[in-house]
């Protein structure tokens, strides 16, 4: 018996040691392998870590350059609004002084109009009784003269409005 079982103790003492060595060499396989897989999980971790860094420091850069732009905005927008009330009133003053000087113009018109009626009754009235004195051809020729003074009154009438109107359409080109 005890023959058999030294010799199952050396089987056992033999085979121990290539057990040892192979699972020992095993265990640095798994371990290796481990490694390399840690290294791998780790290199990765690093890369999403940097591309996640980068991912939010241009978000931030967006957020700051949209911030950034909508002051920019706010402030254009506020000027604007500013400059177009100021043109708005520019534009209203104007316009009164516009319709002040049209209002003179027109008072200078109608007040030529309403001078040169009166001297044309006047002068009817005198034509009138001249002609009621002198006979029929020579009341003919001072309503002719008449008439010819009347036209040139008219005509001098006409020319003034059109200056006074031109002047007008400039002043409002002008401004």
């Amino acid at each position: 018996n005890n023959a058999a079982e030294d010799s199952n103790d050396q089987s056992t003492l033999e085979s121990t040691p290539s057990n040892t060595t192979s699972s020992g060499t095993s265990n640095e396989l798994a371990i290796i392998r481990l490694n390399i897989q840690c290294e791998k999980l780790k290199s990765q971790l690093h890369e999403l870590t940097a591309n996640f860094n980068e991912s939010q420091a241009a978000e931030k850069h967006a957020y700051d350059e949209r911030d950034k732009y909508l002051k920019i905005y706010a402030r254009t927008h506020e000027r604007f609004i500013v400059f177009e009330k100021k043109q708005l009133e520019q534009m209203r003053r104007l316009l009164t002084v516009l319709t002040t000087d049209q209002y003179k113009f027109v008072t200078e018109i109608i007040g030529l109009k309403e001078r040169s009626a009166d001297s044309s009754q006047q002068q009817q009235q005198q034509s009138d009784t001249s002609s009621s004195i002198v006979d029929d051809t020579s009341s003919s020729i001072v309503d002719d003269s008449q008439s010819k003074e009347f036209s040139q009154d008219a005509k001098t009438t006409d020319k003034d409005d059109d200056t006074k109107l031109s002047a007008a359409r400039y002043h409002k080109t002008e401004s």
